[in-house]
């Protein structure tokens, strides 16, 4: 199993983070800038019919195959 190592990392204000605490931070505001959606292409007008589509009762719902306990 490969490991990464945690010990040089740098705060967004270019300091060192000294403490696992201040790894663990600078690596998810690193992540959050990086990892965004990409913005819809779709109206709002879109997006609203397909969400009120999708919370309406009665949908129709995926039947659960049967299993044995053995197979869990």
């Amino acid at each position: 199993m490969q490991r990464f190592n945690l010990s040089l990392v740098r705060t967004d204000g270019g300091e060192w983070a000294n403490s696992d605490t201040q790894k663990a931070n600078a690596l998810a505001e690193h992540f959050a800038n990086v990892f965004k959606p990409y913005n819809s292409v779709m109206s709002e007008a879109e997006e609203q019919e397909i969400l009120h589509a999708l919370e309406t009762l009665g949908q129709l719902k995926t039947p659960v195959k049967k299993f044995k306990l053995t197979e869990v």
